[in-house]
């Protein structure tokens, strides 16, 4: 196995990085024995596969299509072990996500698709507009671990996010999370984010990821400012998490922030935020003062 791969990198970088005809025999006969093989033979194959990356890869994409779901799952994984590198597979990992029989190829797709990058946000973009909650879930989860790349995600992330309906939390919560990682480049969302920390339209777990974005999204969320200082008022039986929340997204907004400093001074001698309510206003104050 060892042998394959050197003499595969050696015949690679001669070419100038064109895989020859003997290259991609060679491929198919790893890919052949990750499908039959026994499980150290797959395993070899599978670590083979990933050192060869994009030739790897594209070999690897069309097992995503196999009749067994084992081998769909696995290929999936090896494929996001491979990375940014796979991004020839990203159509068939797409399919994958919406794999009909299989939740654990679904997940894995979703997992690589995320560790692809940047090459896979439109496929992912198209995934959001789907009507199944699993799907959006998974298409926002993926984008979560895209981070700020997923910036072009940003206005399908806010449909779902603001979608309610029976069930719909996952890729809600999902959405909201996806929104955070991006980060400032979600601004635009802030809108969106402060309606939904109000609460309507909202279970208590999508108004606390939507202040938590509020929080990754830093000075620039200044328009949620009092959507935030009036969930750090609401009674705790009400909010729940969400004051904790709100009261540390107000200390990441920073001095854009001080028109809540009222409202977290009330808050200094309540038992479960007071301490956080403190550090947010020194946050606040001490930014301020630089």
């Amino acid at each position: 196995m060892k042998r394959i791969v050197f003499v595969l990198c050696v015949a690679v970088l001669a070419s100038g990085g064109r895989a020859t005809a003997q290259d991609k025999e060679e491929t198919a006969a790893l890919v052949k024995r990750f499908r039959d093989g026994d499980v150290k033979g797959r395993t070899r194959a599978a670590d083979a596969l990933v050192k060869l990356g994009a030739d790897g890869a594209t070999e690897l994409a069309g097992l995503l299509a196999d009749r067994d779901a084992n081998v769909r799952g696995r290929a999936a994984e090896v494929l996001a072990r491979i990375g940014p590198d796979a991004k020839e597979a990203v159509p068939a990992l797409a399919k994958a996500m919406m794999d009909k029989d299989d939740t654990s190829v679904r997940a894995s797709a979703a997992l690589a698709l995320g560790r692809i990058g940047a090459a896979a946000v439109p496929a992912l973009i198209e995934a959001l507009k789907g009507k199944g909650t699993e799907q959006r879930a998974l298409a926002a989860g993926a984008l979560k671990q895209i981070g700020p790349d997923a910036k072009d995600a940003v206005p399908a992330l806010i449909d779902v996010a603001k979608a309610g309906g029976p069930n719909a939390d996952p890729a809600r919560v999902n959405a909201l999370a996806a929104l955070g990682r991006i980060g400032p480049k979600a601004k635009e969302a802030v809108p969106a984010l402060a309606e939904l920390v109000k609460g309507k339209d909202a279970t208590p777990a999508v108004r606390s990821q939507a202040a938590i974005a509020l929080g990754q999204i830093g000075p620039d969320a200044k328009e949620a400012v009092k959507a935030l200082a009036e969930a750090v008022a609401e009674p705790s039986t009400k909010a729940g998490p969400l004051r904790f929340h709100a009261v540390a997204a107000l200390g990441q907004i920073g001095p854009n922030a001080k028109d809540a400093v009222p409202a977290l001074e009330k808050a200094l001698d309540d038992k479960t935020i007071g301490e956080q309510a403190r550090k947010a206003i020194e946050k606040i104050r001490a930014k301020e003062k630089e």
